[in-house]
């Protein structure tokens, strides 16, 4: 019994930790993509100021 619930355990995190880094590639490649960053959206001006 303990050994199936330690395989059920790795399972469970080891497909977390796969989503987890999957996600985060996809949100680099998405940013990477858009060209939106730290930098671009604060040194514009605001529009009233335009």
């Amino acid at each position: 019994m303990n050994l199936v619930m330690f395989a059920v355990g790795t399972v469970i995190s080891i497909t977390y930790i796969i989503g987890l880094v999957w996600n985060i590639g996809y949100r680099v490649k998405e940013s990477k993509e858009e060209k939106y960053g730290y930098y671009s959206r604060h040194s514009q001006p605001e529009q009233d100021e335009l």
